[in-house]
């Protein structure tokens, strides 16, 4: 009965011994996740936009196709205010239907959905890490090791 004893008194020892070492360190991170995949996204809308405007000759509705973000839409809406000239030159009776140049749009929807990634992701958040201090005991010196 008392070596059970003893055993549970250097374990419950122990124990609080590590609650009263270990504690938490907080840290303000970006969520790189969202980084990342936002500014692929908005990279590769970009470089779409850019070979767009390379293959059209950087004429009509193409350099404003190089503004990143708002280019495609500000495309669009020029398309939509000039429907006698159909940017497919496809016989249809105007460019005022969606359906007659939706590149644009999904260029645009590419390119604001990497800019909300990437500002969503740059705000930073708050993330605990446990730090521990540990005594350590030596010939001639005594110290703390902290471990994150």
């Amino acid at each position: 009965m008392r070596r059970s004893a003893v055993i549970l008194a250097i374990v419950l020892a122990a124990s609080t011994a590590h609650a009263q070492t270990s504690g938490y360190r907080v840290a303000r991170k970006p969520r790189m996740a969202l980084v990342l995949t936002g500014a692929g996204l908005l990279v590769s809308g970009f470089i779409a936009s850019l070979i767009g405007a390379i293959g059209d000759s950087f004429e009509g509705q193409s350099p404003v196709m190089l503004v990143p973000v708002v280019g495609p839409w500000l495309a669009f809406g020029w398309d939509m205010a000039n429907p006698h000239k159909c940017p497919l030159d496809v016989p249809t009776s105007g460019c005022s239907s969606l359906a007659v140049d939706p590149a644009l749009v999904a260029l645009g929807l590419v390119e604001v959905t990497g800019a909300a990634f990437l500002g969503i992701g740059a705000v930073p958040h708050e993330v605990r890490t446990q730090v521990t201090i540990t005594p350590t005991f030596g010939y001639r010196q005594v110290g703390l090791l902290l471990r994150f």
